[in-house]
């Protein structure tokens, strides 16, 4: 990692209040109650029943995470995970966000633990993606930081923990934070976050690309409609559901290594380990003799140290990286006020997302985190480039961003509004009042609300004057 960002890490850490990353029950918990309390986990189950019949939700999923704290500190993770997602449920049914915040920072801590960097990162992205909703600006940059240096040293270890591929002292930072359930850090008081990020966007990550005077190339895209191609050459004889769905679970994981665990969990979670085991080695011969078939003596899945991954000397490509890195990249122009070059790296994100995350495996469990993670990361770029596109009057261009935008989310508020100001701009009043009436209902019929005030008085200001120009 560079030095730049550890620096920036350091220096937000430095800046929050000590109990920013200490869950609030361990405030109440010293120390020598915690040790008293890991025995009686019946008791603290019995306490949950009776604020559940209560019907005291925050409660109830503040002592469940209390729970899945001494489940995890005892090894019992998937138990842990359990007790977590009960807590995320029982958020939804009350108004304030924190439940919701320390269930997705619990996720990831857990699956940090057991190796599984890919779902320990996407919680953390959609725990910053909730900061960032509610404006807590620099726990959002931690938690991104944080989540970036989980994803560069997963993916960079072939074998290795997280801990022993990064430098002592994130290391230090990284065990300390994500070390959940412990009372480290447990005085203080709230702190003042300010109203805008204070991180640099982190460097882009380095993933190999399509390069016709290199090595044959394993080509694999995941959004949309999965597709995958060895030397230009697609891939076609694909086995059954499972096998298919463990190499794409590979492929998203590239180039870190997935415990033989993570996968029984994740394909036979109802599986005693025994069956689990066997149902996963079925499979991956299932894939190893497809790949044969197809490839010859060309090597795609690799064992090592109980772990499986793609080949680590895969001359390899996917789209879903390239669309993460075209992304940092854009942010890290952005914030050197390079806007030009950011908007083309930006052009080139939006027009990798051919679709949402293996769309055509929409009941797949595991896969619901990153889809939604990735869909919320093309929105927020076709957002940004839209605006650029707005700005610089390119009403066509705008236009036909904003469709798309809408095509996945139907009631995006600031894309029905654009297309508004660039049909008044362009003259076509019709249209623009047609625009309104779609948010409107869009508004009304899925998320049972009114337009914002800001749309309602541009409506106006078009019915009253034909022509409403950029800001």
């Amino acid at each position: 990692m560079a030095d730049a960002k550890h620096n920036g890490l350091m220096d937000a850490i430095s800046r929050l209040s000590p109990t920013a990353f200490s869950h609030p029950a361990w405030v109440h918990f010293g120390t020598d109650s915690q040790a008293q309390a890991a025995g009686c986990s019946s008791a603290f189950q019995r306490t949950i029943d009776n604020l559940e019949q209560q019907e005291n939700p925050l409660d109830a999923g503040h002592a469940l995470l209390v729970c899945a704290a001494l489940d995890n500190r005892a090894g019992h993770r998937r138990l842990a995970l359990d007790r977590i997602e009960r807590a995320a449920l029982l958020s939804a049914q009350g108004p304030e966000p924190q439940l919701a915040w320390w269930a997705l920072w619990a996720t990831a801590s857990v699956r940090l633990q057991i190796g599984d960097y890919v779902q320990a990162a996407d919680s953390l992205h959609r725990l910053r993606a909730e900061l960032d909703a509610h404006q807590e600006w620099l726990l959002a940059n931690v938690v991104s930081v944080m989540a970036d240096a989980l994803l560069e040293n997963g993916r960079s270890s072939q074998s290795a923990p997280i801990a022993a591929t990064i430098e002592p002292s994130l290391e230090e930072i990284l065990a300390r934070l994500l070390h959940w359930g412990e009372p480290t850090l447990r005085r203080g008081t709230n702190s003042h976050y300010p109203t805008r990020p204070l991180l640099p966007a982190p460097p882009p990550l380095q993933h190999s690309v399509h390069d016709t005077n290199s090595r044959p190339t394993l080509a694999v895209y995941c959004f949309g409609q999965f597709r995958a191609d060895y030397d230009d050459r697609p891939l076609q004889r694909w086995p059954s559901r499972k096998p298919l769905s463990i190499f794409r679970y590979l492929a998203l994981s590239h180039p870190a290594p997935v415990a033989q665990e993570v996968l029984m969990d994740t394909f036979w979670p109802e599986s005693d380990p025994d069956a689990a085991r066997g149902s996963l080695h079925q499979a991956i011969y299932t894939l190893r003799k497809m790949f044969k078939q197809e490839l010859g003596a060309v090597e795609i899945i690799h064992f090592e140290h109980d772990s499986y991954s793609l080949h680590p000397h895969l001359n390899f490509w996917l789209d879903v990286h390239e669309f993460e890195q075209h992304i940092r990249t854009a942010r890290r122009l952005e914030s050197a006020a390079e806007v030009e070059a950011a908007i083309a790296e930006y052009g080139v994100a939006e027009g990798l997302y051919q679709g949402d995350l293996l769309e055509e495996d929409l009941y797949e469990e595991w896969l619901q985190w990153p889809r939604e993670q990735k869909r919320q990361s093309y929105l927020d770029t076709a957002d940004r480039l839209a605006e650029y596109y707005f700005q610089r009057g390119d009403w066509p261009a705008t236009i036909a961003l904003c469709h798309k935008i809408l095509e996945y989310d139907h009631c995006h508020e600031r894309a029905h509004t654009r297309l508004m100001r660039c049909y008044a701009a362009q003259g076509q009043r019709h249209l623009a009042v047609r625009q309104y009436r779609a948010c409107v209902e869009a508004l009304q019929t899925e998320l049972d609300l009114a337009p914002a005030p800001e749309t309602v008085e541009l409506f106006r200001q078009i019915v009253g004057r034909p022509q409403v120009r950029s800001k």
